[in-house]
């Protein structure tokens, strides 16, 4: 496709309310299943994206968590006490691929979390 190929796009008008977001589940906590937008808006790519040339990859990683599980779910995750490292990286990296999928320089949807150990 060449640049000339390029048609307009049309957006809906933002105040049109949202239509129902299929949801899919990341974790279990007991009876609580935690869920996350299976095609989440490509607007949270570009925050994500925003955050990272900000405010650096950690501040970005955390900010995407709480958008796409929302604060009682990250809340949930964080303070669970059995939570291991393997784990956690697991569920960052599937939400950032449904945030990321892909975008443009990450075209296999690869995890470009890089959370410090320590």
């Amino acid at each position: 496709m060449s640049v000339n190929d390029f048609q307009m796009i049309v957006l809906p008008p933002p105040s049109r309310p949202p239509t129902e977001l299929e949801m899919e589940p990341v974790f279990q906590i007991d009876d609580d299943i935690y869920r996350i937008p299976k095609k989440p808006s490509a607007g949270l790519a570009l925050g994500y994206l925003e955050k990272q040339s900000t405010e650096g990859p950690d501040s970005a990683v955390y900010w995407m968590m709480v958008q796409m599980l929302g604060e009682d779910g990250y809340q949930a995750l964080k303070n669970h006490p059995a939570l291991e490292r393997s784990q956690m990286d697991a569920i960052i990296q599937h939400i950032e691929k449904r945030v990321l999928g892909g975008i443009e320089g990450n075209p296999s949807g690869d995890s470009r979390h890089r959370v410090s150990a320590g």
